[in-house]
Formats: C-alpha cells, structure tokens, sequence
C-alpha cells in the first residue's frame, strides 16, 4: 500500500487512530489507572479532544503545502495549529475545573484564571507562530 496523503479521510483516520492510540497507551493506562481518574473522565477528554482535531483537520488540509508550493498558506497552517492547541488546552482547563466545588464565591476567582491562561497561551501561540514562520520563509526564501 503506497502512502498517499492527498486524501482527506486519511488525515483524519489518522487523527482517530491517534487518539485512540492516545487512550491506549497513556490516558487509560497513566490516567485510570495510575492516577486513578475514572474512565468515564479520560474517556470523554479523548473524545472531545478528538473531534477538536477533527474539526481544525479540513482547514489543515486545505492549507497543506504541496512539493510545487511547500510555502502555500503557511499563514493558515499556523493559525489552524494555534486555534487547535489553544481550543485543546482551554478545554483541559475546564475539564480540570469540572466536579471541584464551585460557590459563588469562587465563580469568578476560577473564571479569571481560566481566562486569563487562555489568553495568555493565545498571546504564546500567536508569537511563536509569527517568529517561526517568519524564521522558516526567510529560510525559503535564500535557499
């Protein structure tokens, strides 16, 4: 079988064998039952997470570079990337926040927080993003 990696279903075969893999070897086996994490919790995180993958795929594969064009909307391949590990992590965020007791008190103590990590990963991601692919077209560019 020759590998062919023009074809949308594979990319997200490949994210779906991914997470699954994800679940096999590290979120069941560290999660349940190391850290003793009920499966229902690593169960619904692999799943959601999954189909955060999912959803960013497309726009990945649209923006893929091809060996005629390797620099063809390198912009857009950041911004999915970014979008897709921001949207991860502030997901991880409020899954560690579910099932702790929250009063009003706390609402938004704890709001802040996820805010303000979720702005502050946004700001990162955006400027490793730019020095990056600033860094790799200028590396193109005098090749």
């Amino acid at each position: 079988m020759s590998r062919n990696d023009d074809r949308l279903s594979y990319w997200l075969a490949v994210v779906v064998l991914g997470w699954l893999g994800y679940l096999g070897f590290l979120g069941i086996p560290i999660f349940h039952w190391g850290m003793n994490v009920s499966i229902a919790k690593v169960l619904t995180f692999a799943c959601v997470c999954c189909l955060l993958q999912l959803a960013v795929t497309p726009w990945m594969f649209w923006a893929r570079g091809t060996p005629a064009e390797p620099d063809r909307r390198f912009n857009h391949r950041l911004a999915a990337s970014g979008v897709w590990l921001l949207s991860t992590a502030l997901f991880l965020l409020f899954f560690l926040q579910y099932g702790k007791a929250i009063d009003k008190e706390h609402l938004y103590e704890r709001l802040a927080i996820i805010g303000s990590v979720g702005i502050l990963f946004g700001v990162l991601a955006l400027t490793v993003s730019v020095w990056l692919g600033r860094k790799v077209l200028e590396g193109a560019r005098q090749r």
